[in-house]
């Protein structure tokens, strides 16, 4: 279980990470869930290894003490939460490649994943809608927590879940926040429109084909 594999894999890295900074982050991580998949299936410690290393690149000035604190609070995350190591993993990736800072990117996925859980959707489909909302409403959203308790709230008030809002909201917010409809509005109008019964990708396509005709 994800319990069993956080311990070893975190006791691992933890072990490896003191011994083999001077060989670099790559060959660090890669060893580390080499020993962790002594106590998970080879497939899933795999997988977490390839995440971690794909992480690193995108991270050149990550030593690998560095990287290893990174791997600890993302299975420590884990460990946590229902959520499984592969969207956690897939997630922060996703996050450093959109451009967040790394010192910012664990906030983001914090609050990502405690949207994705009271939202009912996937960690990988709240990051993305919480990454549209930053991008395109930064006037109205300053923080991360800001976007996705918003987010929230559309699911809370509306007929939707944070799968269903997934679909659309990232190409009609960029319509929206061009057109300088503020966030809190944009999230507000799906609320409203989706109590309706209208299908959330509708209304989403609906509220940005009408910011690009004004």
């Amino acid at each position: 279980n994800v319990t069993s594999f956080g311990k070893a894999a975190e006791g691992a890295s933890m072990r490896i990470g003191r011994k083999m900074d001077a060989v670099g982050k790559s060959m660090m991580a890669t060893s580390a869930i080499m020993v962790a998949s002594l106590a998970y299936p080879t497939n899933k410690a795999l997988e977490f290894e390839d995440q971690i290393a794909s992480i690193g690149t995108l991270l050149p000035n990550l030593d690998s003490k560095g990287l290893t604190k990174l791997g600890d609070e993302i299975l420590a995350m884990a460990n946590k939460t229902s959520t499984p190591i592969q969207e956690l993993t897939k997630s922060y990736y996703d996050l450093i490649s959109a451009g967040v800072e790394q010192q910012k990117a664990m906030s983001w996925l914090k609050s990502g994943n405690r949207l994705s859980i009271a939202g009912l959707g996937t960690l990988v489909e709240s990051t993305n809608i919480e990454l549209a909302a930053m991008r395109n409403f930064s006037n109205d959203f300053k923080t991360a927590e800001e976007a996705a308790n918003s987010l929230f709230k559309t699911v809370k008030f509306g007929k939707t879940t944070v799968a269903k809002l997934s679909e659309a909201y990232a190409k009609n917010a960029v319509s929206a926040g061009n057109l300088g409809i503020k966030g809190q509005e944009f999230n507000a109008l799906i609320a409203a429109m989706t109590t309706s019964t209208m299908p959330t990708a509708e209304t989403e396509n609906m509220i940005g084909d009408l910011a690009i005709a004004l």
